[in-house]
């Protein structure tokens, strides 16, 4: 894979013609993370490093997006550069000039001193620094002279709009020349709501023009007005009496945007050229030159790739949807056609049955965090090429591209894999021991994380599809694949809690996917009361949380749904809590964290058990006697067991409940 590093003007990244990816997070920053930007931009601070992939004749933005935004929106909008100076400042329209000008050297002043100097400049030192030259040692390096004419060049910008308020600032008022030329045949000009505004992008457009003509002195603009608009000889004259009195303004104007633009497109900005990158190789190079920022996933990269930008034919309502629902999230103008990439990107929100096997997330939530989202649609492609191509790596994902491992008719096949998974998670829904799963709000992800889900989904799909897509009730065929889904289940949850999922969960699913029977093996009882007993001393290993819901499941118990059950929630806490424990020093500290001295305890919005014992509940009757259901313990036992004396009595009465559970229960369910 052929690469060079160099250092390049924003010029190549504004106006090249670059693609972008199909997805690539959210396209802009907040507004006061963009002021930074200007302000490193204007100071000749490095403002980061962009990854292009060269493909062909093509070249894809692998990672700079919302730099490239921000560097474009600079370029070509001068009321968006104040709009974030106005975050960034704390500024209001109605604040004079002077304000404006103190308030932005002091607050960047205040940056500076916080971000870039820590303990090298003084703020006298700094204030010379920004407003004239200074000798000091950061000015040998940087061109203090240069540095402080940009900074009031940006001031300057910022002065030019100011007191803006809705569609209404000064730049735009001064560019409508006192109505002397009607609004409407302003080349700047766009309408709205039944009404005329001036587009500021387009007047960017326009004065850079001015610019470029060389008519930035009076005459020259007052001729070039004339012959644009045709003006009469009276408007002519109005008009030149109005640039005489503005002109201070329209001239500083025009030097403003001409040493603006000068400013941003030479800035220097880091580029790194891949030649035909694979993902891998892209996503190994983007995290080690972007330590700091979000980890750029091998799906995000697909999405630049012609192969996922094949666009599907006649999608359906349902994927034009999701898409919809994606791209809004992402707060990206959503593609007006569906693509592969989109396909797999929406796949497990088009899984409405999914809430067993995947944590629900919500993507029309906006307080869903990013990271999430991410998680979803990664989710997403690595079930698709779990069931396509058995692995879940990156290079499995892009298996999905090679015609010989992956013969997929991606107009209709992932429709029908939807389809057949729904009714598939469907036939497990009717069993009881998920069902109580579900009563408890959990999912086999929430229990055991990603990879052990995409496990657990791709080998229970692939059974159904073996045993001839059972669906009717009560038929041989459906209940084996029921007892299947809860022997895998159970065999997840034992792995999981022997640690056997550490190291590389990829390599050990795409094994376990190669042989598929021995997955569907009942674990020994023998197994699990080694395991029970690891686990009743506190010592060896944390509990894993899943066998506690395991032990409730199989047990069939669910959360209470009577009286103040209704608005409880239930969380795995210490029987004897942590405090009781302080200064005892004839019991072993340990027992806390023994699997006996843990239960899925119940709280209110105002009550729960907390640090306190047993018996300091009788006064919340309904909190004591849930209490007392979901630990076992009788009423004659609930003074006894809120002395922590006797604690080892206590754990040795539930991990014997323990192990009658995993060994009648579980056994009848798993083996009749």
């Amino acid at each position: 894979m052929p690469f060079n590093i160099a250092e390049n003007t924003t010029s190549y990244f504004i106006n090249n013609k670059i693609d972008l990816p199909r997805f690539q997070r959210k396209a802009t920053w907040k507004d006061i993370d963009n002021f930074k930007l200007c302000i490193s931009v204007f100071k000749g601070y490095p403002i980061g490093v962009i990854i292009v992939n060269e493909t062909g004749t093509k070249k894809f933005l692998l990672d700079g997006r919302q730099r490239r935004n921000a560097l474009t929106t600079m370029y070509n909008d001068p009321v968006a550069v104040y709009t974030w100076a106005t975050k960034f400042l704390g500024i209001t329209p109605n604040i004079p000039d002077e304000s404006v000008r103190s308030r932005f050297y002091e607050k960047i002043r205040e940056y500076l001193q916080t971000e870039f100097h820590k303990s090298t400049e003084s703020k006298e030192e700094l204030d010379e620094h920004l407003e004239n030259n200074d000798d000091s040692e950061t000015s040998k390096t940087f061109d203090a002279e240069t540095q402080s004419e940009n900074m009031r060049a940006l001031l300057d910008l910022i002065l030019l709009v100011h007191n803006k308020v809705n569609r209404t600032n000064r730049l735009a008022g001064m560019f409508k020349f006192n109505k002397i030329i009607p609004i409407e045949d302003l080349a700047y000009a766009d309408y709205e709501n039944g009404e005329f505004f001036i587009d500021h992008k387009k007047l960017k457009r326009f004065i850079r023009e001015v610019i470029a003509n060389g008519d930035t002195d009076q005459t020259s603009f007052l001729k070039h007005l004339v012959k644009r608009y045709r003006l009469q000889e009276s408007a002519a004259e109005k008009l030149k009496n109005y640039l005489e009195v503005q002109w201070e303004y329209f001239e500083k104007c025009f030097e403003t945007i001409r040493k603006t633009d000068e400013i941003i497109v030479n800035a220097q900005i880091g580029l790194i050229r891949l030649i035909d990158a694979s993902p891998l190789d892209a996503q190994n190079i983007f995290s080690l030159v972007n330590g700091q920022g979000a980890a750029l996933t091998a799906e995000e990269l697909l999405s630049s790739r012609p192969f996922w930008n094949v666009e599907i034919q006649n999608p359906t309502d349902e994927i034009k949807s999701a898409a919809k629902e994606l791209y809004n999230f992402l707060e990206i103008d959503v593609p007006s056609n569906v693509v592969r990439w989109d396909v797999c990107a929406t796949l497990l929100s088009r899984i409405d049955r999914s809430n067993l096997i995947f944590t629900k997330i919500e993507l029309s939530d906006k307080k869903t965090p990013e990271t999430l989202f991410t998680r979803k649609l990664t989710l997403g492609f690595k079930l698709w090429s779990a069931i396509i191509v058995g692995g879940i790596t990156s290079n499995s994902v892009k298996d999905l591209e090679n015609e010989k491992k992956c013969t997929v008719d991606w107009n209709r096949d992932v429709e029908i894999f939807i389809k057949k998974f729904n009714m598939a998670m469907d036939m497990l829904y009717d069993c009881d021991y998920f069902k109580y799963l579900m009563a408890w709000k959990q999912s086999i992800m929430s229990l055991m994380g990603n990879s052990v889900a995409l496990e657990f989904a791709t080998l229970v799909f692939k059974k159904w599809i073996e045993l001839g897509e059972p669906i009717r009730n009560n038929t041989p065929k459906l209940k084996e694949y029921q007892k299947s889904a809860i022997i895998l289940c159970d065999r997840l949850l034992y792995e999981h809690g022997s640690r056997l999922w550490t190291g590389s969960a990829d390599s050990r699913m795409a094994r376990d996917l190669a042989m598929m029977s021995e997955r569907f093996k009942v674990v020994s009882y023998e197994e699990w009361e080694t395991l029970i007993n690891n686990f009743a001393t506190g010592k060896n290993a944390k509990v894993e949380k899943g066998i506690i819901y395991h032990y409730y499941c199989l047990k069939k118990m669910r959360p209470s749904c009577d009286g103040d059950g209704a608005n409880a929630t239930y969380e795995i806490d210490h029987i004897y809590p942590q405090a009781r424990f302080a200064n005892v020093t004839t019991i072993d500290s340990a027992l806390m964290e023994s699997l006996g001295n843990k239960a899925l305890l119940p709280k209110l919005d105002n009550i729960a058990k907390s640090n306190k014992t047993l018996s300091e509940l009788k006064g919340h009757p309904w909190l004591f006697s849930e209490v007392k259901r979901v630990t076992g313990i009788d009423d004659e036992d609930i003074d006894k067991y809120s002395d922590i004396v006797n604690i080892e009595e206590l754990i040795n009465l539930r991990i014997g409940e323990y192990k009658s559970v995993f060994k009648n229960e579980r056994n009848s369910l798993l083996n009749n």
